[in-house]
Formats: C-alpha cells, sequence, structure tokens
C-alpha cells in the first residue's frame, strides 16, 4: 500500500513539474525590453520562409510531415526559426535604439506600434472611402509596416553625411568602385564612376549603416530562457 502511495505521489509530483514547465512566463528581454509572445510570434513569422528555403536549399529538405523537428547534420529547422527570431528582433531593436539616439523617433514599444498601425489604417480607409487619393497600400500588416519605418529610418541615417562613417572621401569611393562596386549599364558596360558616383556612395553608405546595426545587434544585452523560447517556437508551428 506504501509503494502505490508513493507512486502516486511520484506520478503526481512529474505531471505538476510537466504542468508547470509548459506554463512558465515566456521570457525574452531585448536590450531591457520585455518581448511578449506576439511580438516573437510576429518575428518568427516574418523569418520563416528564410528558414525554410535555407534547409530547401542546403538539404533540399521536405518540408511536409515533421520537416521541423527533423535532424539535418546537426540542424533542426525548428531551432534555426527561433534562432533567425531572435536575430530578427536583434537587428529591430539595434535599429530602432540608434534612432531613437539621433533623435528620430522617439521610443515605443510593441504594443504601441500596433496601436499607431491600427489608427494608421484607420486613417488611410476614412481618406479613401471619402475619395481622397491613397498612396501606397490601403491597409499595412505588421510586417509591411516595421519595413517600411525602418527603411525610412535607415535612408535618413545614410542621407547624413555628419553621421559617423556617412561621410566617405573620394579615396574611399574609388577604392569601393574599382573592388567590386562598379555598376553595369543595360548594354552591360561598366559605367564610368562620375556617371555613377551617386548611386555607389549610396551603396556604400548602406552597407556602412548595415554593418554598424548588426554589431550593434551582436552587442545588444538579450534575457532568454532557451529552453522554453524552443519549447514556445515548436508548440506554434
Amino acid at each position: 500500500m506504501m509503494a502505490l502511495i508513493l507512486l502516486f505521489l511520484a506520478v503526481s509530483a512529474a505531471a505538476v513539474a510537466v504542468l508547470l514547465i509548459k506554463h512558465r512566463e515566456f521570457r525574452l528581454v531585448m536590450d531591457g525590453e520585455q518581448i511578449s509572445e506576439e511580438e516573437f510570434l510576429q518575428a518568427m513569422g516574418e523569418v520563416e520562409f528564410q528558414v525554410i528555403s535555407y534547409f530547401r536549399s542546403q538539404y533540399d529538405a521536405d518540408t511536409d510531415g515533421d520537416f521541423w523537428t527533423r535532424d539535418f547534420k546537426g540542424e533542426v529547422p525548428y531551432r534555426k526559426l527561433a534562432e533567425a527570431a531572435v536575430s530578427e528582433l536583434r537587428y529591430r531593436y539595434a535599429a530602432y535604439g540608434t534612432a531613437e539616439e539621433k533623435g528620430y523617433i522617439e521610443h515605443m514599444t510593441y504594443a504601441e506600434r500596433q496601436e499607431h498601425l491600427k489608427q494608421a489604417n484607420k486613417e488611410r480607409a476614412a481618406a479613401k472611402e471619402s475619395g481622397e487619393v491613397i498612396y501606397g497600400l490601403t491597409e499595412y500588416s505588421m510586417e509591411q509596416y516595421l519595413d517600411s519605418e525602418l527603411s525610412l529610418l535607415k535612408e535618413r541615417y545614410c542621407g547624413d553625411s555628419s553621421n559617423p562613417d556617412m561621410n566617405i572621401s573620394e579615396e574611399e569611393l574609388r577604392d569601393y568602385y574599382e573592388n567590386g562596386g562598379a555598376i553595369m549599364g543595360e548594354d552591360g558596360q561598366i559605367l564610368a564612376l562620375e556617371e555613377v558616383r551617386t548611386a555607389v556612395e549610396g551603396q556604400m553608405r548602406q552597407l556602412r549603416y548595415d554593418e554598424m546595426i548588426q554589431e550593434r545587434a551582436k552587442a545588444l544585452r538579450v534575457e532568454a530562457d532557451d529552453e522554453q523560447l524552443l519549447d514556445f517556437t515548436l508548440e506554434h508551428l
């Protein structure tokens, strides 16, 4: 009888432990800010196709059935997806942090951006209904909204030659042009630097910006329960 009671208690304790693990609070902190489940899921959705394409390209993977949990020479898709989502958030927060420091924008949470998007879509729909000319889409998804905002911030940063690494010297420009930065015309011939100076300089600025944001993203302080994050990712596929 005692043995049965002990067995029952052991099974109960194990069940409670499993429930606690499954229901523990989602924890991912990016640069001091708690990432919500919804924001992480949005980032997952944004990089999901990239991860699928990677496994198709590298392993000719069939993405049906147990694709997400299959092991491809040590690489497991759902783990790759979780890592890619975190990387996407790192880049996003690094870019926003830079823009905030420059005074381009004020700090906003993901929830505040959602509300801003909701209001903007409402205003655009109302304008269309009243016959006003609407440029672009009538309604933007969260992914389109974030991409547009980040692109505008990048453009603004790159267009300011007073920003670090955005003031490009003639020597730097020519060196870049002569070492892979040349631009071809419609006839397949390389265009002279003087013809494409603005475009080449623009390329250099964008590359420098991306490198700067990537470095900042790598240095970003991130706190997470890795196993819980992986479990969460798998549960939402």
